[in-house]
C-alpha cells in the first residue's frame, strides 16, 4: 500500500478549509439582511409614589427607552436632571417627570405657594408647654385655644376657650413645608391659613393671652374651619365649684341745689371712692405737690369737708373764674354747696 505523503495531507486540509469558507460566504451572500433596530429615545419616570415637596433620590427614578417620537414632550431625559430636587406636587409611580413638576435646582417651596386661595398666612406664638411638640407638622389641622387672665366675673381669674377649630397648618418653626426634615428645636410658632377676619382675631388674641394648639384627627371634620362652640373653661368649671355671686354695690344719692332748683344724682360706691381719690389729688395740688387729677363723675368733686361742689374736676382754687358744664362762667366764691344723703 502506497503511503500518503505529508504534502498530500496538507493540500487536503487546505482544500477542506477552503470549501467551508466558500460555503459560509455563499450562505451569507444569499441570506436576507438582518433588520436595523429602530431609533429610540429615553425619558425619566418615577419608580415610587412621590409626595408633594419630596426630595428625589437616585433610587426614586429610572430611565426607560421608547421608540423615537413616543416620549412625552417636555419630560426629563436624564436621571441627573431630577435627583435632589423637590417635587411641586405628588407624582405617581410610572408617571413621567416634567421640568414643571420640580422646583429649580437649589430652590425650595415658599409660603405663598402653600396658601389656599382666599386665605391668609398668620404666624402666632404658642405655649411651648401646652403644644403637641414634634407632632404638629405642615398640612396638619389643629384647634387653637386662648388662655386669658383677668378679673372679669366670668373668668374667675383665668379661663381657656377654643378660639378656632380645624385650622390648616402651613408651617412651623420646626418644618417650613411638608416632608422637610425636622429641625431639632422646640415648637414655638405655627403659621396658620385663616380668613382675613380670623387673622385679626388671632393678632388681637395674642395681646390678651397665650395661645396653644391641639392636633385634630385627620378624619375629624365635624366642625368646619373656624367654627367654635360654647366651651369656656375656668377654675370653677374645672373643679366643679359653685360660681361666686357678685356683691351688689350700695347706691348713694346726692341732692344738688341751685337756688330753688334741686338735681338728684346717684353714685355707686366705686364712684364715691373715685371722688375721694380726686379730692386727695386736689389737696396735693393745692399744697404744691404736682399730681395728675383724675376726672370725676359728672364733673363733681368731694372736698375734705364732706361736701360736693359742682365745677371742673381739675380746677385751680387760685383761678378767679371757670367754664362750667352749664354754659356759664362763675368764680369759686359762687359755688353752691351740696350735701350727700345717706
Amino acid at each position: 500500500m502506497k503511503r500518503i505523503s505529508p504534502a498530500t495531507v496538507t493540500v487536503g486540509v487546505f482544500a477542506i478549509l477552503f470549501g467551508l469558507v466558500a460555503a459560509y460566504a455563499t450562505k451569507r451572500y444569499f441570506a436576507a439582511p438582518e433588520p436595523v433596530p429602530p431609533p429610540t429615545e429615553s425619558f425619566v419616570v418615577a419608580r415610587i409614589n412621590l409626595p408633594q415637596y419630596a426630595r428625589i433620590r437616585e433610587q426614586d427614578v429610572e430611565v426607560i427607552q421608547v421608540p423615537l417620537g413616543k416620549a412625552p414632550e417636555g419630560a426629563l431625559r436624564m436621571r441627573n436632571n431630577a435627583v435632589f430636587r423637590l417635587t411641586r406636587d405628588s407624582i405617581r409611580a410610572g408617571e413621567p417627570i416634567f421640568e414643571a413638576d420640580l422646583y429649580e435646582i437649589g430652590k425650595s417651596p415658599t409660603l405663598a405657594d402653600q396658601i389656599p386661595p382666599g386665605l391668609r398666612a398668620v404666624t402666632v406664638s404658642v405655649d411651648r408647654e401646652a403644644a403637641v411638640d414634634g407632632l404638629i407638622l405642615p398640612d396638619s389641622h389643629v384647634d387653637v385655644s386662648l388662655t386669658v387672665h383677668g378679673d372679669h366675673p366670668e373668668l374667675n381669674g383665668v379661663a381657656t376657650l377654643t378660639l378656632m377649630r380645624n385650622v390648616l397648618v402651613l408651617a412651623t418653626n420646626q418644618n417650613r413645608y411638608p416632608g422637610e426634615e425636622r429641625m431639632y428645636r422646640s415648637l414655638r410658632t405655627v403659621t396658620l391659613a385663616v380668613t382675613p377676619e380670623q387673622s385679626n382675631r388671632l393678632i388681637l388674641a395674642e395681646r390678651y393671652g397665650s395661645l396653644s394648639v391641639s392636633l385634630r384627627s385627620s378624619v375629624d371634620d365635624a366642625l368646619a374651619a373656624g367654627d367654635v362652640d360654647d366651651n369656656l373653661v375656668n377654675p370653677s368649671d374645672l373643679l366643679n365649684l359653685s360660681p361666686i355671686e357678685p356683691v351688689a354695690q350700695v347706691q348713694k344719692t346726692v341732692h344738688i341745689w341751685r337756688g330753688t332748683q334741686m338735681q338728684e344724682l346717684t353714685f355707686l360706691e366705686d364712684r364715691i371712692q373715685e371722688s375721694y381719690d380726686t379730692t386727695a389729688a386736689i389737696e396735693r395740688r393745692q399744697s404744691g405737690v404736682p399730681a395728675v387729677v383724675p376726672t370725676g363723675f359728672g364733673n363733681e368733686k368731694q372736698h375734705q369737708d364732706g361736701f360736693l361742689y359742682d365745677g371742673d374736676a381739675a380746677y385751680d382754687a387760685d383761678e378767679p373764674t371757670h367754664d362750667w358744664p352749664f354754659g356759664e362762667s362763675r368764680s369759686t366764691s359762687q359755688l353752691n354747696v351740696v350735701r350727700p344723703n345717706g
